[in-house]
């Protein structure tokens, strides 16, 4: 099994994901997990300040997860 596998198979029984690497920052875009590890069952929090709205908070919101 790899890493990434597991993360996957973490967070499809999850109920919530706390982001807190630079990715996402300004000088770092883009999303810290591949995109379809999201679900709308999950809440997802971010620990970046800038910017507020992360490409991981947009797209979470998008899918339905609370934020």
């Amino acid at each position: 099994m790899t890493s990434g596998d597991d993360l996957r198979d973490t967070l499809a029984s999850a109920s919530g994901l706390i982001h807190a690497t630079p990715t996402g920052m300004a000088k770092l875009p883009g999303l810290p997990l591949p995109v379809e590890y999201l679900h709308k069952e999950l809440w997802v929090a971010e620990i970046v300040y800038f910017p507020l709205e992360t490409e991981l908070l947009k797209t979470a919101k998008a899918l339905g997860a609370a934020r």
